[in-house]
């Protein structure tokens, strides 16, 4: 253990050592140091920051101000950065790219200012130098201050205990090390988060158990995972400060935890979703109209889909991606698919209005058109109904909406009628029992309609004497087959029993005269 705590303590004293001093710039050097200025203030900042950046400190000390002593230069290049890092970060757009300079600054031709430091007794500027063979440098003057600059920054110790590569810009101008601590940070408060909310949901457990409603209880679990990411999310944004992030850096950051906030409330927007439709599938109101159950799971998508729209735009506008070209693209990309889903919108919003207007459920017998048939299931595009002869017919809900429908099985009673057809040699006698106890069989069956049975002599036919009967049933639609069977029994019964035969269609044929007919002999009578 102690050879691994030598072996950290000369890494990061390797990594922190300063640069080994150079030797004061003879003319050659201060030649090749005016030379490799730039020819605007822009250009020059835009050089250093670049070269330091990239860690080539021997290069960025060579814009600095020539008469500075070349001994301190890279140690004091880096430290310039540290402070324009920290104390003053550069807009490069605010920068001339006059070779002149800035005029009309109020300083004079060959000075001009980066901006101002933050001193002991108030703001200290940053001043740019032209040289006489028109290069821009860093005036020895602001060089001169950099080590007291430097002194009072809040990361100095860790820029002198830390291997200076950590040190350098990576994306989104965050260092390296802050790149290797955000990801530690984030753990730690998620974490954190999680022990902090245990409490507040087992207390909230327990006084939800009180209330009569399971929603309130779903809704609190689901709703654990996107409060523990809202909570660690105001941790880390409280903890900004203490990760010393540059202007730009900070920014990024701070935009990235507001996107994770609105991922926040739309995830939770989702979960409730789930939990007030879950809760609707077994509400009572549903169990009173289950056509409705086909629409729910597209209302509920429909939701999901419209909170993930929001989500998405509103996360690309906070990431500052401009947004008006993908609504344009949404809006034409929205119609196109209008267009050309018009028959299955049109199927949509029949089923709506079938849900709304409820004309029949599952399971009832209706009569479509001249389609009669049990209804099988009621889908968003379409209904499938099962006839009689065992088929089973779709029909699109956009043109049930229009249809006229039916509903056999909504009807209080059922109208049952048949005809008995006596043969004319029935005395007059028995066709008055036969129609009396007609009368009795159907007002002793519990299926007939108290009141509704009618039995009456209807016509003398061109074969029989006919009897209407005419009764109102009770019973389902299912059971109306064995009701009538009991019913022609019955009847059957009746006419037996009473003497009575039931007629069948006959013909008499009668030939003419042999006086009309001439020579041939007609037939005899055929009947």
């Amino acid at each position: 253990m102690g050879r691994l705590w030598l072996l950290l303590v000369l890494v990061v004293a390797v990594g922190a050592a300063p640069s080994a001093a150079q030797a004061e710039p003879s003319g050659d050097d201060e030649a090749a140091a005016i030379s490799a200025g730039s020819e605007t203030p822009r250009e020059l900042i835009e050089s250093f920051l670049a070269r330091t950046r990239e860690g080539r400190l021997d290069e960025a000390s060579r814009l600095l101000d020539p008469r500075f002593p070349a001994k301190h230069a890279e140690t004091t290049a880096r430290r310039l950065r540290a402070v324009l890092d920290r104390q003053l970060w550069v807009d490069l757009s605010t920068l001339s790219r006059m070779p002149g300079g800035t005029p009309d600054d109020g300083l004079p031709v060959d000075i001009d200012r980066l901006g101002s430091v933050p001193g002991p007794s108030g703001p200290e500027p940053v001043l740019l130098r032209r040289t006489v063979s028109g290069r821009w440098v860093i005036a020895a003057s602001s060089l001169d201050r950099v080590n007291a600059w430097y002194e009072r920054l809040p990361d100095r110790w860790l820029r002198e205990h830390l291997p200076a590569w950590l040190f350098r810009t990576g994306p989104r101008d965050l260092f390296y090390w802050q790149w290797l601590a955000l990801p530690i940070v984030v753990v730690v408060f998620w974490i954190v988060a999680r022990l902090l909310l245990v409490p507040f949901f087992i207390v909230g457990r327990r006084v939800l158990k009180r209330t009569k409603a399971t929603w309130d209880d779903e809704l609190l679990e689901r709703l654990r995972a996107p409060g523990t990411l809202g909570l660690a999310a105001l941790g880390i944004y409280l903890a900004l400060p203490s990760l010393l992030l540059v202007t730009p850096a900070h920014a990024f950051v701070l935009s990235v935890l507001k996107v994770v906030v609105l991922l926040v409330l739309f995830w939770g927007g989702l979960r409730s979703v789930d939990v007030a439709f879950s809760e609707a599938r077994n509400s009572a109101w549903l169990q009173a109209h289950p056509q409705a159950r086909g629409i729910l799971p597209f209302v509920s998508r429909a939701a999901k889909v419209l909170i993930f729209l929001i989500a998405l735009v509103t996360t690309l506008q906070q990431l500052g991606y401009a947004i008006t070209g993908l609504i344009a693209g949404l809006g034409i990309g929205g119609l196109a698919i209008a267009l050309a889903a018009q028959k299955t919108f049109e199927n949509l919003i029949g089923s709506i209005a079938l849900s709304v207007d409820q004309p029949f459920h599952h399971g009832d017998l209706v009569k479509i058109d001249d389609v009669v048939g049990t209804v099988e299931e009621i889908g968003l595009r379409s209904t499938r109904l099962r006839t009689v002869q065992n088929t089973l017919v779709t029909l699109p809900n956009g043109k049930l909406a229009d249809a006229r429908i039916e509903n056999l099985s909504l009807r209080k009673h059922i109208r049952f009628t048949t005809t008995i057809g006596l043969t004319y040699g029935t005395s007059l006698q028995s066709v008055r029992n036969i129609t009396q106890d007609v009368r009795e069989l159907l007002a002793g069956m519990a299926e007939v309609l108290a009141g509704s049975p009618d039995v009456r002599v209807l016509q003398l036919g061109q074969s029989s004497l006919d009897i209407e009967v005419v009764a109102q049933l009770t019973c389902p639609p299912s059971g109306l087959a064995d009701v009538r069977e009991r019913v022609m029994f019955g009847i059957l019964e009746i006419v037996a029993a009473r003497g009575g035969a039931l007629a069948f269609p006959t013909r008499t044929i009668h030939s003419m005269p042999a006086s009309a007919q001439g020579s041939i002999d007609p037939p005899a009578n055929v009947r």
